[in-house]
């Protein structure tokens, strides 16, 4: 399943990505020097493997076994209409009906009830609550109504995070214009059942998945992997979902079609990185008791298994973080010219741990990474900054910009060889539509993934009377709400990442006074930003859910020592947030204020379009781990060798180990069967030869093939008696007849002597193997129990010897590269690149000795090396 061919050249190589940091702000390190090693990660998209954290602290692995892999024989597809009209096929899956409960409005808590009295009033109080109960159970929903009117800015966000909370996020609150006055609404997709509408990930909803067209799909799979009754209470079905190259929304968005039902009914935690492969918990409302193991069989690159049955569903930010195992393949050192393999090994390893000791007690600093402003020529932050200008045109022309490389290439007709096949047909489908556009040619050839590019095109080449072909601001708003804030937040993550770099070069990890740092009540502790705020490498959350509160640290404050800079945070801009009360402060207006910038004010984030108006939030300046990492390091000589399993790998051994263990018991028989072709006088049972002796009977000796004497001939026999044959008598029968495994090659290493050749037949000279033993199945080290004394420590842990202990055939040579992995855990708000970023030199350019010296002369940071 893994994808052997490695992705195509980007931020993953040192040199693009240092320059493109430089250009989004991504400038300081918290280490005053370079940990002297650097390497390329992604050069497959299983050298980044992803598994979610549970709030318990505990990982989530795919176990389930039964799973269909390419090992297994796939079901060929047939039409959905054929498969309907066969009876017999199915009836091959039988499903027990589950009769759908109306399910009741649960109660609010009493000291619930109170709170909402004393923040609304008795009479809205009861309102709330009945709309509450006809939400829940399926009756009409409400419309919007008043709640409250309150001008002050932090009681507003008190009241509407309390309402989220009390209500399980039922209703969407929101300030109506400049009255003040609050208003509550059924939050979308909520309480709405039939027609197939489903939960808003996550939350409670109708629409049956699944049913019959399950059915019809299980009816014609023919392998072991039929959907079976899952156990539990509830109507939402959990499961893992583990899946390669593909972002979260594109396989819920698959999995919705498999299953018919809208993407909406599917609830998950946080979305995760697409080039990776990642596992995660995904829950559904299910109208039967049948899991969604058919699907396995029908998907290369997305997997489910581990289902059960729960009364709630999975929601964003119900999640602990994320555990990483990173691969960096191409290590080089910067002062490892000219040493011997064995050498600069030792010195990785070296390297590597003062790296993650660093990280694991000072931490890094809490960049928006490269994936969050897009893979393009044109990034995301200069959409967003169109946007936000109200250059409309301009936003949809960037986001349908094509590179003027891939364009040549196209041309030239060398297109596939050079760039992925899915960027190649979007730019076909863009071109298409810009020279004739026929939408039906555009759409059969733009890929389904590229849905912001699909919903432009449609909306601007509708050739009405009315100009709708010209409305660039309705195209941008028929972009999915989630794909459309990607834009508009990008440019947050811009200025962010600039006002940090800013605010760390001018006082480093000094706390001064005007910081700010997040209010916490004791009392009120939702009011908080939830830990399980999603920042994935590729796509955001919704950020504008989240109310927080900060407030400015005084002079005495921050000489106080009470706050360390694990404390501190900047705001991401927004209408709805606090400024630092110094130069930082200062920063974003003449920062976002630039004309290059889009000529915008902080103090100004309000739009007439409410789509494009941003609330703002706060997210602190430094990251660390959650968890103590871990690492090994090891020689490799092919870029496509998978050095470290996927949970689908570990699936596949525990698959063939138990194949091979019912192969060898269906071959045991007993010692007396005779094996075919054998002749009457001698018999070979593997490493067994039976000969016969005089007065009759047999006799059977076992041979010695461990390599370990030095022998003319591997045959010494192990003698059970005294009465034994010699090793003469053992070598004589080998020799009568020729050799009784003829054809079978024989290991040849260092420690074996090869014997003198017949004169009929010359030896051939042994061969000295230089290429890397395949390695059957790998081993994952990693999930190695940690000592308790390690666990506390703030040292990382090196389980290099544990992965020599498990490589016995590994054989090692001069030529080999190095790769280093990487196991670490962080909280769902930071990125593992910018981890990756402090602990790795950026580039091994000629002056990097200059640089290096200039920047250990910074008391505060290291400072990114000029760019070429």
């Amino acid at each position: 399943m893994a994808n052997p061919i490695p992705v195509a050249p980007g931020n993953h190589l040192p040199n693009v990505r240092n320059s493109a940091e430089k250009k989004l702000g991504i400038l300081h390190y918290t280490s005053c020097v370079d940990f002297g090693w650097h390497g390329d990660i992604r050069r497959r998209y299983t050298d980044f493997i992803v598994h979610e954290v549970r709030k318990d602290g505990s990982v989530v692995y795919l176990n389930d076994e039964d799973i269909a892999t390419e090992q297994q024989k796939k079901p060929e597809a047939q039409p959905e209409t054929k498969a309907a009209a066969t009876p017999k096929e199915e009836s091959s899956a039988p499903v027990v009906p589950v009769v759908a409960e109306k399910p009741a409005a649960p109660e609010v808590p009493p000291i619930d009830v109170d709170g909402l009295v004393a923040l609304v009033g008795p009479d809205v109080a009861k309102q709330m609550q009945d709309a509450y109960a006809a939400i829940v159970t399926g009756g009409p929903p409400p419309a919007k109504f008043t709640i409250a009117v309150c001008d002050d800015r932090s009681k507003r966000g008190h009241l509407h995070q309390e309402i989220r909370r009390i209500f399980s996020g039922r209703f969407e609150t929101r300030a109506d214009g400049d009255s003040g006055a609050i208003v509550a609404m059924p939050a979308a997709g909520g309480g709405r059942r039939g027609g197939g509408r489903g939960p808003a990930n996550g939350r409670d909803g109708g629409g049956a998945a699944g049913g019959a067209g399950e059915n019809r799909r299980e009816g014609r799979s023919r392998n072991a992997n039929k959907s079976k009754p899952v156990k539990g209470e509830g109507k939402y079905l959990h499961f893992t979902m583990y899946k390669e190259n593909k972002d979260t929304m594109e396989a819920i968005n698959f999995l919705a079609r498999m299953v018919k039902a809208k993407s909406s009914s599917f609830g998950f935690a946080g979305t995760k990185d697409r080039r990776a492969a990642t596992t995660q918990r995904v829950s559904l409302w299910h109208n039967s008791n049948q899991s969604l193991a058919w699907i396995n069989a029908r998907s290369t690159f997305i997997k489910v298994g581990d289902f059960s049955f729960n009364k709630s569903p999975i929601q964003l930010g119900q999640h602990g973080g994320n555990d990483f195992v990173i691969v960096v393949k191409g290590v080089e050192l910067v002062r490892g010219a000219n040493c011997s393999l064995s050498h600069r090994l030792r010195m990785t390893e070296t390297c590597v741990q003062a790296a993650l000791d660093h990280v694991q007690q000072h931490g890094f600093i809490n960049y928006f990474g490269l994936q969050r402003f897009g893979t393009h020529a044109i990034g995301t932050q200069e959409v967003g900054q169109k946007i936000l200008s109200e250059d409309f045109e301009g936003a949809c022309e960037s986001i349908l910009n094509i590179e003027a490389g891939l364009v040549a290439a196209i041309e030239a007709g060398n297109a596939e060889e050079l760039y992925q096949r899915d960027e190649v047909n979007r730019a076909r489908a863009i071109l298409a539509y810009k020279t004739t556009g026929d939408l039906k040619q555009v759409l059969e050839i733009l890929p389904r993934r590229f849905s912001a590019e699909s919903a432009i095109m449609q909306h601007l080449g509708r050739n009405n009377a009315n100009g709708a072909n010209r409305d660039f601001c309705g195209a941008l708003c028929r972009i999915t709400r989630g794909l459309r804030n990607l834009y508009i937040h990008a440019y947050q993550s811009l200025v962010w990442n600039w006002a940090t770099s800013q605010r760390w070069s001018r006082y480093g990890d000094k706390v001064v006074a005007g910081d700010l740092v997040l209010v916490e009540s004791e009392a009120n502790p939702s009011r908080l930003r939830q830990d399980g705020h999603d920042m994935s490498e590729d796509l955001n959350q919704e950020e504008e859910q989240f109310y927080q509160e900060a407030r400015v640290l005084s002079a005495e404050e921050a000489a106080s020592g009470q706050y360390t800079i694990f404390d501190i945070v900047l705001p991401v801009p927004g209408f709805d947030v606090l400024y630092p009360d110094n130069d930082i402060g200062e920063f974003y207006t003449e920062f976002m204020g630039r004309p290059e910038n889009g000529g915008l004010s902080p103090y100004n984030m309000r739009r007439a379009q409410k789509e494009f108006s941003l609330s703002g939030h706060y997210r602190k300046i430094m990251a660390r781990f959650t968890a103590v990492p871990q690492f090994f390091v090891r020689p490799y000589t092919d870029d496509a060798e998978q050095m470290h399993p996927t949970d689908l790998d570990d699936i596949k051994a525990v698959q063939e180990e138990k194949a091979n263990s019912n192969k060898n018991d269906r071959r045991r028989r007993p010692s007396s069967d005779k094996p075919q072709g054998a002749s009457e006088d001698e018999r070979v049972n593997d490493a067994w030869v039976e000969k016969s002796l005089e007065g009759g009977g047999n006799k059977r000796v076992k041979m010695d093939t461990s390599n370990e004497n030095n022998g003319t001939e591997n045959c010494a026999a192990t003698a059970a008696s005294d009465d034994l044959p010699s090793v003469e008598d053992v070598t004589q029968a080998f020799n009568q007849g020729g050799s009784p495994r003829e054809g079978s090659p024989m290991a040849v290493d260092s420690t074996t002597t090869v014997a003198p050749a017949s004169a009929s037949k010359p030896a051939s000279a042994p061969t000295a193997t230089t290429s890397l033993p395949q390695v059957k199945f790998l081993k994952n080290v990693f999930k190695t129990e940690i000592p308790p004394s390690s666990a506390s420590s703030n040292t990382a842990i090196n389980r290099t010897s544990a992965w020599r202990h498990g490589a016995t055939d590994f054989v090692e040579h001069e030529d080999m590269e190095i790769a280093v992995a990487l196991n670490f855990r962080l909280s769902s708000s930071n990125y593992a690149t910018m981890c990756l970023r402090e602990m790795m030199t950026g580039s091994l350019l000629p002056n990097m000795q200059a640089t290096v010296t200039a920047a250990a002369s910074k008391p505060a940071s290291r400072q990114s090396s000029p760019s070429d």
